[in-house]
């Protein structure tokens, strides 16, 4: 919609290192199945990359997943065990996981299960919001949920604070049809 199409395949330029980001649901003979990917393709390729440079593959992973982050994505570190992952020697791999997981605290992430956050990234497809009423006497929120959820996911409320944009993350506990949350001000 906002840039001319091009390919997306991962070896043809222009736009074959163009990020992926994909998350749908397909019918394939008569089963329905969620499908779901990221690929930050323009920083290392078609994959993170990763190897015994523990700094450059550090720094590719973290700026892989802070770019997914921000992109509200899925983070993942896609890469092959076959290309990449076996030729790394456990020492170096024990760091590059422990860099990664101490850089990328400052987002306080959630980790979970592929299985998990393929589940979450589905409630956004399976659940709305029907409609939020703010009240600025009592500075609160009711907002109406519909759809389905099967597992615990969020809501993000944006407030202003000292000029700045905060974010809030409120919890949905998982639901069929109809549920109510209302969030208090500060």
């Amino acid at each position: 919609m906002y840039e001319e199409p091009g390919s997306s395949t991962a070896w043809t330029r222009p736009g074959g290192q163009r990020p992926v980001y994909y998350a749908d649901f397909h019918e394939i003979g008569g089963a329905t199945f969620f499908n779901c990917l990221t690929e930050i393709r323009d920083d290392a390729g078609y994959e993170w990359a990763p190897d015994n440079d523990v700094e450059a593959t550090v720094g590719r992973g973290t700026r892989q997943l802070t770019r997914a982050i921000h992109s509200l994505t899925l983070p993942v570190l896609f890469t092959h065990e076959t290309d990449y992952i076996y030729k790394i020697n456990p020492a170096s791999w024990e760091q590059i996981i422990r860099q990664i997981a101490e850089i990328m605290s400052v987002h306080q992430p959630r980790y979970m299960t592929l299985d998990d956050g393929l589940r979450l990234v589905r409630t956004y497809h399976t659940a709305d919001l029907s409609s939020a009423m703010y009240n600025p006497g009592r500075n609160t929120i009711l907002a109406r949920f519909s759809g389905y959820t099967d597992t615990l996911t969020t809501v993000m409320v944006f407030t202003e604070e000292n000029g700045e944009i905060v974010t809030e993350y409120i919890d949905l506990q998982p639901f069929n049809n109809e549920v109510l949350k209302f969030r208090s001000g500060k």
